[in-house]
């Protein structure tokens, strides 16, 4: 669970996420997923490394995609548009607060790979 001392619209946008995953898993009932967060990468209050998505989601295999330096478990860097994982890899693909990084005609290529 994340901790409510981060800012609210970060925790607002996870906790949707979240509940959206626990819909999807009553209707497989039940079981692990393979989550992708692309654009997840935070630096905390303190300055340190921070995955929310791992967080979020600590019963699944969650992996977290972004473009800045990190040594943290589970971290992959790399560019969002150009995922390097093969399709169906995932079975929820998550992007909170990335899309106005990226310039609009790169978006649509942008949509399609997540």
């Amino acid at each position: 669970m994340l901790p409510k001392d981060i800012p609210f619209d970060q925790y607002s946008r996870y906790e949707v996420s979240r509940r959206v995953v626990e819909r999807l898993r009553m209707l497989r009932s039940g079981g692990t997923f393979r989550i992708l967060d692309v654009g997840g990468y935070f630096r905390n209050a303190n300055g340190e490394d921070w995955l929310p998505a791992v967080e979020c989601f600590p019963q699944d295999e969650c992996t977290v995609l972004d473009v800045v330096p990190c040594n943290l478990p589970r971290y992959v860097q790399y560019e969002g548009r150009q995922i390097p994982f093969s399709d169906g890899s995932f079975d929820v693909v998550l992007s909170n607060d990335t899309l106005e990084h990226v310039p609009p005609e790169q978006r649509p290529h942008f949509l399609g790979e997540l």
